[in-house]
């Protein structure tokens, strides 16, 4: 409670950027934004052999957002072009984790927003892989992160709403899409992003990020810090096709500087994904090489005290810089405790995504 209080005060007292009136010229500059880490732990799993394990089932990185001068927690999703503040605007009598797996109709709240505008006629679905969705009508606000202000933004309002194949609750309040417009959902007039709509006011049109594994970091909007890196940039060229996603062509895999098989594959940069998903012909030549492994049907299992190797990401084409990143092999342990434990890499169905364990 303390953090997100001192969160929505950063927002409040930060030097805002915005657009500006016809007779004012733009001055641009960037904003730097605190990010959080969150997981949402899995139950506790106590086998028959007597171990314990203690597992996450998805997670992600938030942000403080004020949407009409109302504090939500988003996420961090390159893999959504829409902006949704959706819990907040649910009836407070109405938990959703009282409704698990339901599908149930709600009103939004009548807000203290002065600034909120219809958009008659427009509105927006999504649906997600582990069958969660939403709907509703689409509204113009003003949504503030970190001082970066966009007016009149285009956000999805959540008036329906079906949690996942056992899922009791949500974590936030839905995303901050940073993914390209072709993948907005609002209809019949597809909209921008964030990203999209601020691009005329930040120095640069980019947005980076800086994440650690103590659970800091934050996000720019406007500039990348390179006090924040060793080494040289990757610039990878992106294929964001029709679908509106960071999607990077021909990429191949290797590990401890040897290539592991596995055809090349697209991948998308989700950062609203938990999992890294590789071809299976990889993920089983990686887990072949630890000791203690086991295959559950082409899912991995590993004794949990053990070391993971280190993970590459090998690009067929970079505008500069190395061909190839490393993930750490910490990175892609999922859990903790006396047995076999679980991992954040899986098989993919067609194309490869990268989510938290790239970041």
């Amino acid at each position: 409670m303390h953090l997100l209080s001192a969160a929505a005060l950063s927002l409040l007292a930060s030097e805002a950027i915005a657009l500006p009136s016809p007779k004012q010229s733009i001055k641009k500059r960037s904003v730097k934004v605190s990010a959080s880490h969150w997981l949402r732990k899995a139950p506790v799993q106590k086998r028959d052999d007597g171990s314990v394990v203690v597992t996450n089932d998805g997670g992600g990185w938030t942000l403080p957002v004020l949407v009409g001068g109302q504090q939500v927690i988003q996420n961090i999703d390159t893999g959504s072009a829409d902006g949704l503040p959706a819990l907040n605007f649910l009836r407070k009598n109405r938990p959703m984790s009282k409704f698990p797996g339901a599908t149930f109709t709600t009103n939004r709240s009548r807000s203290k927003s002065t600034t909120a505008q219809p958009m008659d006629g427009e509105n927006y679905s999504l649906g997600y892989g582990d069958g969660s969705s939403s709907s509703g009508p689409a509204i113009r606000e003003e949504v503030n992160i970190g001082g970066a202000i966009v007016p009149n933004f285009p956000i999805g309002v959540c008036t329906e709403l079906k949690l996942g194949e056992g899922q009791t609750s949500r974590n936030t309040d839905g995303p901050v899409g940073l993914a390209f417009k072709y993948g907005n959902s609002i209809r019949p007039d597809q909209q921008g992003t964030f990203m999209e709509f601020l691009e005329p006011l930040v120095d640069q049109p980019v947005f980076s990020s800086y994440f650690t594994h103590d659970d800091t970091g934050h996000v720019e909007f406007g500039s990348s810090d390179d006090s924040q890196k060793t080494g040289d940039y990757t610039v990878v060229p992106v294929n964001n096709g029709t679908d509106g996603s960071w999607t990077l062509s021909g990429v191949s895999f290797g590990s401890g500087g040897n290539a592991l098989p596995g055809d090349a594959i697209d991948m998308i940069m989700d950062t609203g994904g938990a999992g890294l998903d590789v071809p299976q012909a990889t993920l089983d030549a990686y887990f072949q090489g630890v000791d203690g492994s086991q295959n559950n049907q082409g899912s991995w299992t590993y004794p949990c005290g053990a070391t993971l190797p280190d993970f590459n990401l090998n690009f067929a084409t970079v505008n500069s810089g190395p061909t190839s990143i490393t993930i750490p092999g910490d990175a892609l342990k999922n859990g903790d405790g006396t047995g076999q434990c679980g991992t954040w890499m899986g098989a993919a169905d067609g194309r490869g995504s990268g989510g938290l364990p790239v970041l």
